[in-house]
């Protein structure tokens, strides 16, 4: 076995005597975090003056690896991993994530592919040749991102032909059917949009000067104008907004419900991925680019064998769950109908320029190659894996159709679910309109019916959610103490819901809906299961010390019990359970706690939802789980 401690590493390219020293360290105290510097913006330092492609490329990994650089916080650390005699890995990062590994093997590949400067002329005239290639093939090849609805436009679009310097504002129903652009991104938290009101609605008829619109807008009207494209749909511009709460002469709720297929028919979607507020913009520098280094570096080192090895570190290349996934605009909830109906998308990310449509994804780096094609080059890089699988079938126009019907009301719905609540909403309260018109085209396909974010013909799974994030002690806001929202339905919490995980063939479910499933609409939900009754101390639940709302049981090894919100109650409260089935390959079982409203309709109670526990299984816990009754309840 070779003598770490002694060996020294042989460097070939442009390495400071800082990151040697650095990489000797992390060399001979293999799986421990060496800092590097102490945050982002002394690293940036060293990359801009220290002659050094080592500082440049570890400065880009963090860029590529950081969705958003203000929550970069040092120190910078760099670490070498040896797995087995045959892989060694060094990566960066920073304290509770790991921004990259440095060896990317398709990095030689495309790195220097990147556009470094939307000011460069001739580099945005070849982007936007990409773009158009990208629109082309997809209309002459792709048959799931063909049209399958009569084209509509959009009420109003902007024209952006009205001038070099400006845009106006046209009623469609006086021009022919016509292509448009649509553009999805963030207003904002500022409320600096530029908005059209009836009282404002003369002047944006007339023209719109380039210079007064938010930058990101600015920039679709640029990209839109350089595709040839006659027209923009921007919903701030294009939907009478209202001027106060109220407003009659606003007309947002009646085109609220026509978004689904101005996205849906638009020829292409602008994804405005990487700005933060509409007056961000897109077309702007990209930081990872500002240092760029000059080549890639080479380590020799000797293995734990003793056989000499090299370790080639390339300039790295954007991520996809950066760049897309894990976007600021699709943190924001109203993104989820906006990119499932898109039928093409061209994404503007603070990194790169990536295209998506129902067949296909690239990126600028690599724009012949479809990194949805496992057997890609680049497809490793890009693996469609760092997206949940819910993402994939459920925002991608087109990929419905192709799904099981059973998936799209279960395993596909929830991990959609599980990205979506924990997304951004101005008002918490849109959580279920938001995503009404991707409701609309499943219940079209499958037949079936749906309530307040559940789908009856899965009621059992659909109930089988706890909140990751639930509300603490105290921080109950009005808004949400006053929800109308049934407490059985996920978006009655506060944020993210995580569902059971499991195959539907494992599954076995408890309840179901009862012939009369009572008035839905109104978020009562009439059920038969099997219901039982215990206390916190009969099943020996006990919160946890950090976690007011997690309760583990000391009687049974994986017992666990989610409060919805923090319960006032001593141990001795005899709770009632709802039987919502089994996972036969793990082998628990789910239940949600309840308690009586003190209503009934006849015979039948009502209860509503306070919780949601995991047992082991009944069988296992035979002795903590009272014999269950079958019978008839309603839930609110």
């Amino acid at each position: 076995m070779t003598d770490l401690t002694t060996s020294t590493l042989v460097f070939k390219g442009e390495v400071c005597q800082g990151c040697r020293s650095l990489l000797q360290t992390c060399y001979q105290r293999v799986f421990e975090e060496i800092a590097v510097c102490e945050d982002l913006s002394t690293l940036e330092l060293l990359a801009e003056t220290g002659g050094c492609d080592l500082c440049r490329i570890l400065y880009q990994h963090v860029i590529y690896g950081s969705p958003v650089l203000e929550g970069v916080k040092g120190p910078i650390w760099m670490s070498w991993s040896s797995y087995d005699e045959d892989t060694e890995v060094l990566s960066v990062g920073y304290p509770r994530r790991t921004a990259g590994y440095l060896q990317q093997p398709l990095a030689e590949m495309g790195a220097g592919n990147v556009l470094k400067s939307f000011d460069d002329a001739t580099s945005y005239q070849s982007l936007l040749i990409t773009i158009q290639h990208w629109i082309q093939q997809c209309r002459d090849n792709h048959l799931q991102c063909r049209p399958t609805e009569a084209y509509i436009m959009p009420t109003r679009v902007l024209d952006v032909r009205a001038s070099p310097s400006s845009v106006r504002l046209v009623e469609a129903s006086g021009i022919p059917d016509d292509r448009y652009a649509a553009l999805s991104y963030c207003w904002g938290p500022n409320g600096n949009n530029l908005t059209t009101t009836r009282s404002t609605y003369t002047q944006r008829v007339q023209g719109i000067p380039d210079s007064i619109l938010p930058a990101t807008v600015r920039d679709a009207v640029r990209v839109t104008r350089g595709l040839s494209i006659p027209y923009l749909w921007v919903d701030a511009l294009c939907i009478i907004q209202a001027e106060y709460p109220g407003d009659p002469s606003s007309d947002f709720a009646t085109e609220a419900g026509k978004m689904s297929d101005y996205y849906g028919q638009a020829f292409l979607t602008i994804g405005a991925t990487g700005a933060v507020d509409c007056g961000d913009g897109f077309l702007k520098a990209r930081p990872a680019m500002a240092h760029f280094p000059s080549g890639a570096v080479t380590i020799t080192y000797a293995d734990a064998l003793g056989r000499t090895q090299d370790m080639r570190i390339h300039p790295p290349l954007p991520a996809r769950a950066v760049c897309v996934d894990n976007s600021p605009l699709l943190g924001r909830g109203w993104c989820i109908q906006e990119r499932a109906f898109s039928t093409r998308c061209v994404y503007f990310a603070r990194d790169c320029v990536v295209w998506e449509c129902a067949e296909r994804r690239s990126c600028e780096f690599a724009p012949d190659q479809n990194l949805d094609d496992p057997t890609g080059a680049a497809a490793s890089h890009w693996s469609v894996s760092m997206t949940s699988k819910g993402n994939d079938v459920l925002m991608k126009q087109g990929t419905l159709l192709a799904v099981p019907h059973r998936e799209l009301l279960a395993d596909a719905w929830f991990d959609m679910l599980r990205h979506y609540s924990a997304a951004q909403f101005t008002h918490r309260s849109d959580n279920l309109v938001a995503i009404s018109s991707v409701v609309t085209k499943i219940a079209n396909i499958t037949g079936a019916r749906y309530a307040n974010g559940c789908w009856l013909e899965t009621i059992d799974q659909c109930l089988a959610w706890w909140a990751s994030d639930p509300v603490q002690s105290g921080a109950l806001t009005a808004a949400a103490s006053k929800s109308t929202t049934p407490s059985w339905s996920w978006a009655s919490a506060p944020g993210q819901v995580v569902y059971v995980s499991g195959s539907q063939t494992a599954w076995t479910g408890d309840v179901s809906v009862h012939q009369d499933p009572h008035d839905t609409s109104r978020g009562t939900l009439r059920l038969v299961g099997s219901m039982w009754c215990a206390s916190l101390a009969d099943l020996g639940l006990v919160a946890e010390p950090d976690d007011e709302c997690l309760y583990r049981s000391t009687k049974s090894r994986g017992m666990r019990l989610w409060w919805d919100q923090p319960i006032s109650s001593d141990q001795g409260t005899v709770w009632e359970f709802l039987s919502l089935g089994r996972d036969n390959s793990s082998r628990y079982l789910y239940a949600l706690v309840l308690q009586k409203t003190g209503n009934a309709d006849g015979s039948v109670r009502e209860f509503r939802r306070l919780g949601f526990i995991r047992l082991i299984n009944r069988e296992g816990d035979a002795d903590l789980i009272p014999q269950p009754m079958t019978c008839v309840l309603d839930l609110v």
